[in-house]
């Protein structure tokens, strides 16, 4: 009977996964495997708010960030016939970590030029006047560089 080495089965992994990197990684820790029901820690987070009179809402995420995360707004009802423009107007912080934000909706108003003599054309100020009302997708992602 052969009496080689004992190579001792592998174990599962029990700590939570790490999420993505950058480059990517295949694993080479032979001796542990990872169960199926296992997760991933979440990368994203997707939010709606609606703004109120003034034009502000606050959005908190579903996930902490440890550094400043990419922040995509889009307006999904902007009603109206005036363009919205949306930006972070602040952050909410937990001690270092960024654990939401607070978005500023302003709608377009459109104004006649005065030229002196005449009054021709259309002048539109894309910071006119609040978006109040207007309901938005807050989508929150980690900076590709931790």
């Amino acid at each position: 009977m052969d009496q080689g080495v004992f190579i001792p089965p592998p174990v599962p992994y029990v700590s939570i996964p790490a999420g993505e990197s950058r480059t990517g990684a295949s694993g080479s820790d032979p001796a542990q495997f990872a169960m199926g029901d296992h997760k991933h820690p979440r990368l994203t987070s997707a939010t709606i708010v609606s703004l109120d009179g003034s034009g502000l809402a606050t959005a908190t995420f579903t996930r902490t960030f440890a550094t400043m995360p990419s922040v995509d707004l889009t307006p999904i009802t902007p009603g109206g016939t005036q363009p919205v423009a949306l930006q972070v107007d602040s952050w909410v912080m937990s001690g270092s970590d960024y654990v939401g934000c607070v978005v500023k909706g302003y709608r377009g108003s459109v104004t006649l030029l005065n030229l002196g003599i005449i009054t021709t054309g259309l002048n539109l100020n894309a910071f006119g006047g609040s978006a109040s009302g207007v309901t938005v997708s807050v989508i929150a992602l980690q900076n590709s560089t931790v």
